[in-house]
């Protein structure tokens, strides 16, 4: 993500950066946060808090409890900080969680994600984590477009949900 961050700002774009699922958390001032976030907070000076930059700390009780349908706000949630985080840039980088499946417990897969805030998706993935049938089954049966390519040793995939 840093990369693609660097590239657009080099190119003179107003850049935001969220990752709406906080799956790898670390405790900051007694709070779980991203630790993703915080470190694309700190190497870019992003404005929002990281609490807009990544909203929903994916832990065991947020599972529990979605599962028990005592949670069911979670979307709009995201389409609040994306609003926030988009108003006036360029371009917004959304970062998923962990992998493909990620969140689907709760409704909220990266696929999800991507369709709620209506985004489209560039997939990164080693060779050897790649698999297609993880990418068709975490989108659904629908009718996709996709395009894979090989860079640097990982397979770069252009989905169209």
């Amino acid at each position: 993500m840093c990369w693609i961050v660097s590239v657009l700002i080099e190119r003179g774009k107003k850049v935001g950066y969220m990752k709406p699922i906080g799956n790898a958390l670390v405790e900051v001032e007694k709070k779980l946060v991203d630790e993703d976030a915080l470190v694309m907070k700190g190497l870019f000076s992003f404005s929002e808090p990281l609490e807009t930059i990544s909203p929903i700390p994916y832990t065991e009780k947020l599972i529990q409890s979605s599962i028990k349908g005592e949670i069911t706000d979670l979307q709009s949630t995201i389409t609040k900080a994306f609003a926030e985080i988009s108003s006036g840039k360029d371009f917004v980088v959304v970062e998923g969680a962990g992998g493909l499946g990620t969140g689907s417990v709760i409704g909220l897969s990266n696929a999800q994600i991507a369709r709620l805030l209506d985004l489209p998706v560039v997939l990164v993935a080693s060779d050897k984590d790649f698999v297609e049938d993880d990418i068709l089954t975490s989108l659904g049966n629908q009718k996709l477009g996709y395009e894979f390519g090989i860079c640097d040793g990982h397979t770069l995939s252009l989905i169209h949900i």
